[in-house]
C-alpha cells in the first residue's frame, strides 16, 4: 500500500507537468481563453484520476501455470489479537513522512480557514453599509482592501478617487468574475492544494487559472469599451496592494501581461495547439497503464520460472538460512502472526507480499510491503518479518519475499475465488523476483474467524 501511494503521487506528478507544459509552451500566450481554464481545471482532475485508470487491452490476466511458483502453502489457524501490539521499534521513515504530511494539511487548512473567517467578519462589520448593484451585493472597504469580487460579494475599495466611468469599467470587470463563478475554480484548486500541499505545480496551476480569469474579465469589457482607456485604468490600479489571496483583484502584478492580452483580444487561437490535448491524454493513459505487465511479458515470464527456479536451487546453499531452516521460519510467522481484530470483524482477506533483504552477517532489513489487500494486514505481516531473529550467516546477501495469505472464516467468502486471486498475485510476484534473483517463501495461509453468528 505504501509502495502504491508512492507510485500514485509520482504518476499524478507526471500527469500534472505534462499538461502544464503544454499550457506553458503552446496556450498560456493564445487567446481562447474559455478553453484555457477549461483546460486546467480538467487537467488537474484527470491527472488525479488517470493513474487510477486500467485499459482492458493491457490487463488481460494469462493463465500461468500452476507450477509458478511451485511452493507448498503453509497453512495455520491464526490467533486473533487480543490487544494492541506495542511495538517499541522507532519511527519508521513512512511513519515519519505520514506525519509531515499531516502537518502540513493541518497547517494549509488552518490557513484556508482563517482567511475565510476573516473575509467572513468583514463582511459582517460591513453588512449595514452593503448594497445591492446588479444583483450583486457590494462592501465598502474603506482602504482596507482593494476591489476584489468573492463568489458574489464585490468588496469595492472607496478610498480611491475614480470618475463614474472608471467605477462602471471596474463594475463590469469584477461582474464577469461574479457571472462565470471563478470563485469556485479557486476554491476547488485551494482544496487541491491542501491536500496535495506538497506539490508546487498546483501553485503554477493557480497562478495561471487566476490569470486566465482576468483574461476572460478584460475581454469581456473591452467589447464594449475603449483599449486604450482601460489600458490606462489597469496601469493606474496597479500600485494598490491586496492581501485576500482567494479573491479576484482588479489589480495584478501580471498587469503588462494583460494590457499585451488586450490588444490580442482580434488574433484567432489556433486549434491546433488546443487539440493537443487529446493526443497528450492517450499518451499518458497508455504509458501509465504499461506499468502492468504486458501479455507477452507475462507469458515470457511463466516460461522462465522452471530455468530460475533451477538457478535459485544453485544458489539456496550459497544464501543465509533461516535458523533450523525454511520449516522453522514457516512455523515462526504462523505463531507470531496476530489477525487483527478489525479485520476479523470487517472481514479484510487477501494477500500481502513483504519483501526482506538478509544481510551477509544474517541480519534481516531493507523491510518494505510489496503488494497488499489492506493497511491493517500489511502492517502486520510488517511487523512479523522484522521481528524475525538473526539468520545463519553465509557470507553473501540476499533479498526474499514473504508471501501471507489471510482468510477469514465466518462469512460468505468464496475460498476457491480467494485462493484463485492469491495464486494469480503470487505468481506475477515470483515472476518478477526470479527475473531479478529474489527469492520466494513458501507461502503462509493465516486462517482466522469472524464474529459469531
Amino acid at each position: 500500500m505504501q509502495n502504491s501511494l508512492v507510485s500514485y503521487l509520482l504518476e499524478s506528478s507526471v500527469c500534472l507537468l505534462a499538461f502544464y507544459l503544454l499550457y506553458f509552451l503552446l496556450l498560456r500566450n493564445e487567446t481562447c481563453f474559455r478553453y484555457n481554464r477549461f483546460y486546467l481545471l480538467s487537467a488537474t482532475v484527470v491527472s488525479f484520476l488517470l493513474p487510477f485508470l486500467e485499459l482492458a487491452s493491457f490487463q488481460k490476466v494469462v493463465a500461468l501455470p500452476v507450477t509458478v511458483p511451485s511452493l507448498t502453502p503453509y497453512v495455520v489457524n491464526a490467533a486473533i489479537e487480543a490487544r494492541p501490539v506495542i511495538d517499541n521499534s522507532p519511527l519508521s521513515w513512512v511513519s515519519v513522512l505520514l506525519l509531515l504530511y499531516g502537518t502540513g494539511v493541518v497547517l494549509f487548512s488552518v490557513r484556508f480557514t482563517r482567511q475565510l473567517l476573516h473575509l467572513t467578519k468583514f463582511i459582517r462589520k460591513h453588512k449595514e453599509q452593503a448594497e445591492i448593484k446588479h444583483g450583486i451585493t457590494v462592501i465598502p472597504t474603506h482602504g482596507e482592501w482593494p476591489t476584489f469580487s468573492f463568489f458574489r460579494y464585490l468588496f469595492w475599495d472607496n478610498s480611491h478617487p475614480l470618475t463614474q466611468e472608471e467605477q462602471e469599467r471596474i463594475l463590469q470587470h469584477e461582474r464577469v468574475h461574479i457571472k462565470q463563478r471563478h470563485s469556485f475554480d479557486l476554491i476547488y484548486l485551494e482544496i487541491m492544494a491542501i491536500v496535495f500541499w506538497f506539490n508546487p505545480l498546483l501553485r503554477l496551476y493557480r497562478k495561471a487559472l487566476m490569470a486566465t480569469h482576468e483574461f476572460l474579465a478584460d475581454a469581456h469589457v473591452i467589447q464594449t469599451e475603449d483599449k486604450t482607456a482601460y489600458g490606462l485604468l489597469l496601469a493606474k490600479q496597479v500600485l494598490q496592494k491586496n492581501n485576500f489571496a482567494l479573491g479576484h483583484y482588479f489589480n495584478k502584478s501580471l498587469t503588462l501581461k494583460r494590457l499585451k492580452m488586450i490588444h490580442q483580444t482580434q488574433s484567432s487561437p489556433s486549434k491546433v495547439k488546443q487539440a493537443l490535448a487529446f493526443p497528450l491524454l492517450g499518451l499518458l493513459a497508455l504509458s501509465l497503464s504499461s506499468n502492468q505487465l504486458p501479455l507477452k511479458e507475462l507469458n515470457k515470464a511463466s516460461s522462465s520460472v522452471e530455468r530460475g527456479q533451477t538457478k535459485a536451487h544453485t544458489q539456496t546453499t550459497m544464501a543465509p538460512q533461516y535458523p533450523g531452516g525454511e520449516k522453522e521460519l514457516l512455523k515462526f510467522i504462523g505463531q507470531t502472526f496476530r489477525i487483527p481484530q478489525e479485520a476479523s470483524k470487517n472481514n479484510y482477506y487477501g494477500g500481502v507480499f513483504i519483501q526482506a533483504t538478509i544481510a551477509k552477517d544474517g541480519t534481516p532489513g531493507d523491510f518494505k510491503v510489496l503488494k497488499g489487500s489492506h493497511a491493517l494486514l500489511e502492517n502486520e505481516a510488517l511487523r512479523v518479518i522484522q521481528k524475525m531473529p538473526k539468520w545463519e550467516p553465509s557470507g553473501t546477501s540476499a533479498t526474499y519475499i514473504f508471501p501471507f495469505s489471510v482468510v477469514i472464516d465466518g462469512f460468505k467468502n468464496d475460498r476457491q475465488v480467494i485462493n484463485q486471486k492469491f495464486e494469480q498475485a503470487l505468481a506475477q510476484v515470483s515472476s518478477q523476483a526470479t527475473a531479478k534473483s529474489i527469492k520466494v517463501t513458501a507461502p503462509v495461509v493465516l486462517v482466522g474467524y469472524g464474529p459469531a453468528e
